[in-house]
Parts: structure tokens; C-alpha cells; sequence
């Protein structure tokens, strides 16, 4: 059958078709990444770009309206280097495509080979033997096949065929993927994504896209590859919305926080992505850009470290309102899921894309009061699927039910995905989850299986406790928690309050004294209380950006307890939301 032109629906058809390919190989995918960084992501980071063109693309008649919808989808949707490599490609596309109700076979081949400046633009250093090359190979041989024929299943199938042979020559284009032993692995998920579209040509049955013949097979060993390990620890993704954004401007302030920088998009949409440190530093850098949203901050080099180094065959995971120190989490591969935080429009990961530092800045000189909110069910989803890859099981621990749904949302997705996931309600928060957590990671050292680790954890949550003095009332009353009349009496009369978390796990006050030094006392004649019912494990102290007040109410709590804290630190900012600066908590966990 000849297919003369193209209008919206069969465009937006064809990328369904390659869509489905795509996600068919992901795990295929995933086992081939070794550029830029081994993180065993590639396959996972297409699918998801691509699924969010096939499932959030508007589709009409025009051809027009449906490439500009399924370009935008792309970039509010990109995950990744390749993905968003993918979306900049689609979105030159589209305005190769502007006003136009059909293309035909030549109107194809120059919208294609004019998106290919669009993906290597967006890019501050362009490298050869990737997805890049490959699609600019294919879009080449589209524009000379579109001057010699007129029909679309005559261009496609013979133009893959220079997409599989540009693929093929990726290792000698790029050493690390000759070292390694595979392909290029978002080229492939470039192939596999137009041998999907020519397969639909062929069948017509988007049901048989699995399907697929033809594919370079190579044998994929890079968990086994020794490539040093990744620059920069984060990669890191947002999306910048405001008007009269200057993309140039963007990529310049962007360029000294790290490597892999990709910046697409225009004026209204922006899509960043870049290797770096300090995702905390950049994003406070660009969001007087726009609004920051969709902020992703991935651990490549704890996922790097898990595909060569794990420690255990029982994966433990936790959200980020677990006050442990990051040595900590590092030591025992202790995978974290951030809560949100939002100031405006601008949504921040809790203590990844947004320090203690930076959140009291803005607590203290914004106007707008920040919202906490759980990570969305595909966050855990994602991970939960990432660590079966490598592990046998996964333990997570999460902040209680009654103060946040985390731990719902990491429950369903551990349904959705399967295996052996075993979602603890902790029913208590900060430094008490932390030591849960600390509990868990120490028993499988010790060489305790998952049943094992779970059982000593479930026992020890009702001896998990926590005590906080509040030094205002502030943060209480912005937040809707206490009323304004309330927050005032207490203020004026000096009221200090202790807020302390129950055995149901919901969030009590134990009364309040004239006087923040007093709360303290208090607490440590609580402390005193609780060690004579059962010996102290471990405790620790957190605080809200106040190391004095932590210094203060540590005095005299090593001679009570007989030991010094575990560790001393800074609260997450999702909790220092309701504390208020200043506050202090003892965290402890009974024998």
C-alpha cells in the first residue's frame, strides 16, 4: 500500500508504533548505557520521554497542530540525555512542519533534516557515535530518498537500513563503546524506535511491535566495564516556564556547574539537563529564568555503584524526610526518594535540588509559604523497577501515614511493579526513621536476610521516638496548623511548645513552658524517663539550621543516655517547613 502523505493522526500512529518499540527493548537498553556515565538508564529515560508524546500529544486533523502538541509533550516529558536529545529533535520537526495540514514524501525529508540542528544545538558539546549521529545519518538518507520517490513506505524501510549501518559504526566513532563491548545505546533506541514505525507499516497491528527482526546484536558486558566512575554525581533535569526566556542565556549560566549540558526548548518552555554536583547551587542560580518545575536530580553514582558494587542482594530504601548524614546513606547504599517542596510555581526536591541553606533564605524572604507534598507513585515506580534489576528484594521505610502519604504512594507503586518489595510504616519521622533505617542497613551487614531485617525493624518501631522544641509558632500558623490568635497569645506570653510523634504515628503536643530553655530541660528529663523503661540504642539530634540550639540540647544528654548522639544534623527543609527555624529534636530508639 502507498502512503502518499501524512496528516495527525497517522503521524501521531507512527510514533505510537515506535513508542511501543521502544519500551518492548527498554530493559535492552538499559544494559548497553556506558555513555556518558554507566547508569544503567538509557532505555528507561526514552521509554518515558516517548510515552509521554504517545499518551500526552493532542491529536487532530492538521498535521501542524499534532507535531507542535506531540513537541511539547516531548519536552515536558524528557528524561535523560537521549530523551531530551529526542524531544529538541521533534520539536526542530515541528516547526519544519508549521502550517501545514498534510506532508508528503519531500516535505518529510527537509523537516527532518532541519530538526537534526535543533538536537545538536541544544547540545554544548556535541559528541559523535551517539543517538546524534545516528539520527543525523537517518534524516541524510530521508532527504535523499524524498528526491527520488514518493512514497513513505519506500523512504522508511530504505532509509533504516543507513540507520542500522550509522549504529553499527558507533564503536569506532566512540572508544568507550568499542572498550565496552556494545553499542551506542540511545542510537539503538533511535533504531528500535523506526523499526517499530516500519513493522506498523508492514502489519498495520500496533499489537505485533514486539515483534522485531533485524535489530545489531551485540553481547552486552559493561556491568563488568571499568570506566572510572562518573564526574558528576546528579543528573540532573528541570523544566523552565516563564516568558521571554532567553535559551542562550540559560545554557551560559548553566555551563560551570558541570558536563553534559543540553538546553532545548524556546521561549515560553525550556528543557534543561546537565551532569553536576550541585543541583542545589544550579537550579537557585537559573530560577530567575522561570518557574522550575519537573525537577529530577538521579544518583549516578549510586546507581553506578550498585550495578558493580553491591553490597547486598536486599536493596533499603527510604524518603528524604530520614534524617541520616549523607556518609551515612553513601557507606551502606541506602537509596533516597524526595518529598517536594514548593515556593510559588517552583516545585524543589527535598534536600537535592534545595539545601537547609537555600530553603531558610527563602522561608525567611519570601512572601509565599512553602507546600510540602509526597513523591509522585511513578518516583518510586521508577526506582522499585531499577533496583530489581540488581537486587532480590527491596525494604523501604517511610515517614508515618499520618503525617504524609509517602508511604502510601511507595506501597502502590511497589503493587504495580511486583517482586518482593516489603513498604514499612515507620509512624514516626526525621531522626527516629533514620535510625530505623540504621537498624535495617546493620542487620544486613551482619549478614540477616529480608525477613530477618524486616521482622528486627517492625519490633522496633514502637521504641522509635521523637521530641522537638519549637522556638516559633511562625511557621505553625503560616501553615495552617495552629490559628493566628493562637500563634499570637503564645508568642506574646513567650509559650515555647514540644511536639512529639505517638505510637499511631500522628504528629501530639506535649505541652509547652515560657521559654525555649525550658523545653529543652524538659526533653532531657523525657530522655531520662524513657531510658529507664528501656536501654537507648542510639539517638541522635537534629535541627533547623541551628547548630547552637542543637549544642545546647546535647548538653548534658551524653551523662543521661552514656554515650554521645550517632550523629548531629540539619533537619530536611520538608520539616524545617512546619519546625521553624531554630528548632531542635531528639530522636531515639529503645533496645
Amino acid at each position: 500500500m502507498k502512503i502518499r502523505t501524512l496528516d495527525g493522526p497517522r503521524l501521531h500512529r507512527g510514533f505510537s508504533a515506535g513508542a511501543n518499540s521502544i519500551r518492548a527493548r527498554q530493559g535492552i537498553l538499559n544494559s548497553m548505557n556506558v555513555f556518558p556515565v554507566p547508569d544503567g538508564d538509557t532505555g528507561t529515560n526514552l521509554s518515558a520521554t516517548v510515552q509521554s508524546v504517545s499518551e500526552g500529544a493532542v491529536v487532530s486533523r492538521s498535521l501542524s497542530q499534532t507535531s507542535a502538541s506531540m513537541a511539547d509533550a516531548a519536552l515536558t516529558g524528557a528524561r535523560g540525555n537521549s530523551g531530551l536529545i529526542f524531544a529538541q529533535f521533534l520539536w526542530g520537526f515541528s516547526q519544519g512542519t508549521e502550517g501545514l495540514d498534510e506532508l508528503d514524501v519531500a516535505a518529510f525529508g527537509r523537516a527532518v533534516s532541519g530538526a537534526v540542528p535543533y538536537a545538536r544545538e541544544a547540545l554544548s558539546k556535541p559528541v559523535e557515535g551517539t543517538i546524534l549521529t545516528v539520527m543525523e545519518d537517518w534524516a541524510s538518507e530521508v532527504a535523499a530518498l524524498s528526491r527520488r520517490y514518493d512514497d513513505f513506505a519506500h523512504i522508511l524501510p530504505g532509509s533504516l537500513e543507513t540507520a542500522r549501518r550509522s549504529l553499527g559504526e558507533t564503536p569506532s566513532k566512540l572508544p568507550v563503546l568499542a572498550k565496552a563491548g556494545v553499542l551506542d545505546a540511545g542510537g539503538q533506541g533511535f533504531v528500535d524506535f523506526l523499526e517499530g514505525i516500519v513493522s506498523f507499516l508492514e502489519s498495520g497491528d500496533l499489537r505485533d511491535l514486539t515483534l522485531l527482526s533485524g535489530t545489531p546484536t551485540i553481547r552486552h558486558t559493561h556491568e563488568n566495564f571499568r570506566n572510572g566512575e562518573p564526574a558528576f554525581r546528579y543528573c540532573t533535569e528541570a523544566l523552565l516556564q516563564g516568558r521571554g526566556m532567553d535559551v542562550g542565556s540559560i545554557r551560559a549560566d548553566m555551563q560551570p556547574f558541570g558536563d553534559s549540558l543540553i538546553v532545548g526548548g524556546h521561549g515560553e518552555k525550556v528543557r534543561v539537563h546537565i551532569h553536576t554536583d550541585t543541583p542545589d547551587r544550579l537550579f537557585f542560580t537559573i530560577k530567575k529564568h522561570g518557574s522550575l518545575t519537573q525537577q529530577k536530580a538521579d544518583d549516578m553514582r549510586r546507581q553506578v555503584d550498585v550495578c558493580r558494587n553491591r553490597m547486598h542482594s536486599v536493596a533499603l530504601v527510604t524518603d528524604s524526610t530520614c534524617d541520616l548524614p549523607q556518609e551515612y546513606l553513601d557507606r551502606n547504599q541506602v537509596h533516597v526518594v524526595p518529598l517536594r517542596l514548593a515556593f510559588g510555581e517552583s516545585v524543589y526536591l527535598d534536600r537535592v535540588t534545595l539545601s537547609s541553606d537555600q530553603f531558610y533564605t527563602l522561608l525567611e524572604g519570601n512572601g509565599e509559604s512553602p507546600v510540602s507534598s509526597q513523591p509522585p507513585m511513578s518516583d518510586f515506580e521508577r526506582t522499585y523497577r531499577f533496583l530489581l534489576e540488581h537486587y532480590d528484594s527491596v525494604i523501604a521505610m517511610h515517614i508515618s501515614s499520618k503525617l504524609s502519604g509517602t508511604w502510601n504512594a511507595s506501597r502502590a507503586a511497589a503493587e504495580k511493579v511486583g517482586g518482593k518489595i516489603t513498604v514499612i510504616d515507620s509512624r514516626t519521622a526525621s531522626a527516629p526513621l533514620g535510625l530505623l533505617v540504621m537498624r535495617a542497613a546493620e542487620a544486613l551487614n551482619e549478614g540477616k536476610g529480608h525477613d530477618e531485617a524486616v521482622s528486627l525493624v517492625e519490633k522496633s518501631i514502637p521504641g522509635a521516638k521523637i521530641f522537638i522544641s519549637l522556638r516559633t509558632l511562625k511557621n505553625m500558623v503560616r501553615g495552617g496548623r495552629i490559628s493566628p490568635v493562637k500563634g499570637f497569645l503564645a508568642s506574646a506570653l513567650n509559650l515555647k511548645p514540644i511536639v512529639f510523634v505517638d505510637e499511631e504515628g500522628y504528629a501530639r503536643s506535649l505541652g509547652q513552658t515560657r521559654g525555649w530553655e525550658k523545653n529543652v530541660e524538659k526533653i532531657r528529663d523525657i530522655i531520662d524517663q524513657e531510658r529507664q523503661k528501656a536501654p537507648i540504642w542510639k539517638y541522635a539530634i537534629v535541627h533547623a539550621h541551628s547548630p547552637a540550639s542543637a549544642d545546647i540540647a546535647a548538653s548534658g544528654l551524653a551523662e543521661i543516655v552514656g554515650r554521645e548522639p550517632a550523629y548531629v544534623m540539619d533537619i530536611c527543609p520538608v520539616l524545617g517547613a512546619h519546625t521553624g527555624l531554630g528548632s531542635v529534636a531528639v530522636g531515639l530508639l529503645a533496645e
